[in-house]
C-alpha cells in the first residue's frame, strides 16, 4: 500500500492510495484503526461500526481520497484499509498528509453556520413597538415594499408618523434576566482586614519597645562593662589529626543494557519525541534485523519526513527505479516517491539532486504513454 500526498493537484485534505487491487471509480473502502472503541471510520468521523466509505476519483490504480477521510487521520496512525465487497486488505502507517485545514471535535468535522434556533430564545417571533411621538427613525436598510425609494431610505433612515406600529427583529434585542439583581456589597474584604490587624499589630509593638526601652539599655550596659572588664584567654590550638585514606568503594556491574526489541523500538516510534537524526539512527540499527525490516523503513520514512538529509537521500534512492536495491532491503520502486524526496533534497541545497531527478525523468519519459504513475510522475516532476 502506497500512500501520496495530492496537495499540488487537488489542494490540502487530499491524498493518492494505492494497492496492488484493481479498483474503479465505484470502489468504496473500509478503514479500521487499532482501538478497543470507535475502530471504524464513516462519514461524520470515527463510529463503532464499519461504514463503506467511497473515493472522490480514480487515475490509473490510484484512489484518490478527500477530506473525509484524510482529515480524521494523522502522521503515525496505524491503519487497515479493506476494499468493501471483498476480502482484500492492507495495513500500514498513515504518513504525514496536510489536512483541509478545517476544525475537528473528535467524531467529525465541526459546521460553522450558527443553529436555527440562535435567536428563538430572544423571545417572540415578532415584536411591535407603537410609536408614541412623531419623529422615530428607522437606520436599517429598507424592506422590499420600500424599494422604490432605497437610497433614500439607506441614506437619511426613515420617520413613522404618531401612532404607526414598528416590526422588531428579536435577535437585535438583549433580555436581561429578571432573576439576577444587582446589589450593593457591604461586605469587608479580607485583605482589608488583614491589613487592619498587621496595622494594630505594628502598633503595639511599638508602645511596647518604647516603654521598655530603659530596661533593655540598662542590661546592654551592663553587658559591655562585663566584658570590657573579662581578661582575653589565648584560644589553646590542637594540631588537626593525620587524615586518613579511605577504601575506595567497590566497582559496581554496569547494568545490562535493555534489550531493543519490537516493544522497545515501538515505544520510541510512538513517543514522538525523536528527531530526524536519531530517526535515521533507529532506521540503521534496526536494518541488519529481519524481524524488524518494516520498522526499519517506516524510521527511515518518519527521518525523510523530517527533512533530515541524509534520510531523504537513502529514502530516494531506496525506491528509485534507476537505483539497485540497498543490501537485506527489498521495497517495490516508486518514482513518485522517489522524485518528491529528490525534489526536497534539491530544496535543501543538494548539489546531486538535481542531476538524480533528470536521470530518473529520462528513464520515465518512454513509458509516458503506458504507465499511468510514470505519467503522473513526469507530469509532477519532470515538466
Amino acid at each position: 500500500m502506497r500512500i501520496l500526498s495530492a496537495h499540488k493537484e487537488h489542494g490540502p485534505g487530499h491524498a493518492w492510495l494505492s494497492m496492488d487491487h484493481a479498483v474503479t471509480p465505484e470502489t468504496a473502502l473500509v478503514i479500521e484503526r487499532e482501538t478497543d472503541k470507535d475502530r471504524y471510520l464513516g462519514s461524520s468521523g470515527w463510529q463503532s461500526v464499519p461504514e463503506n466509505l467511497p473515493v472522490d476519483a480514480v487515475d490509473g490504480g490510484r484512489m484518490l481520497l478527500g477530506p473525509t477521510i484524510v482529515d480524521h487521520l494523522g502522521e503515525g496512525d496505524f491503519i487497515k484499509i479493506a476494499i468493501a465487497g471483498t476480502g482484500y486488505f492492507e495495513e500500514d502507517f498513515w504518513p504525514d498528509v496536510p489536512i483541509s485545514g478545517r476544525k475537528s471535535s473528535g467524531f467529525g468535522i465541526v459546521s460553522s453556520k450558527p443553529s436555527a434556533d440562535s435567536h428563538q430564545k430572544a423571545g417572540p417571533s415578532d415584536l411591535a413597538v407603537n410609536v408614541k411621538g412623531g419623529g422615530a427613525r428607522q437606520s436599517a436598510m429598507p424592506s422590499n415594499d420600500e424599494a422604490g425609494d432605497e437610497t433614500a431610505g439607506a441614506a437619511k433612515g426613515r420617520h413613522y408618523m404618531p401612532g404607526e406600529t414598528i416590526s422588531i427583529d428579536p435577535s437585535l434585542i438583549a433580555f436581561a434576566d429578571p432573576s439576577i439583581t444587582e446589589k450593593p456589597s457591604t461586605r469587608i474584604s479580607r485583605k482589608t482586614i488583614v491589613g487592619l490587624a498587621a496595622f494594630w499589630v505594628l502598633i503595639a509593638v511599638c508602645l511596647l519597645g518604647w516603654y521598655f526601652s530603659p530596661y533593655l539599655l540598662a542590661g546592654l550596659n551592663s553587658v559591655s562593662q562585663q566584658a570590657e572588664q573579662t581578661p582575653v584567654e589565648e584560644p589553646v590550638v590542637t594540631p588537626a589529626p593525620t587524615p586518613t585514606p579511605s577504601p575506595a568503594p567497590a566497582l559496581t556491574q554496569q547494568e545490562p543494557q535493555m534489550a531493543r526489541d519490537r516493544s522497545y523500538w515501538q515505544q520510541q516510534m510512538m513517543s514522538g519525541q525523536m528527531s530526524g537524526q536519531e530517526l535515521y539512527q533507529a532506521s540503521e540499527e534496526t536494518a541488519d534485523n529481519a524481524e524488524l525490516s518494516d520498522m526499519s523503513a517506516e524510521f527511515l520514512r518518519l527521518a525523510s519526513n523530517k527533512g533530515y538529509a541524509p534520510a531523504l537521500r537513502s529514502y530516494a534512492e531506496r525506491y528509485d527505479p534507476t537505483k539497485p536495491d540497498a543490501a537485506g532491503a527489498s521495497v517495490i520502486k516508486n518514482a513518485n516517491t522517489a522524485l518528491d524526496a529528490y525534489t526536497r533534497l534539491k530544496a535543501g541545497g543538494d548539489a546531486n539532486a538535481a542531476a538524480d531527478i533528470q536521470s530518473l525523468c529520462q528513464f520515465l519519459e518512454p513509458k509516458y504513454y503506458q504507465d499511468a504513475e510514470a505519467r503522473t510522475a513526469v507530469d509532477d516532476y519532470c515538466r
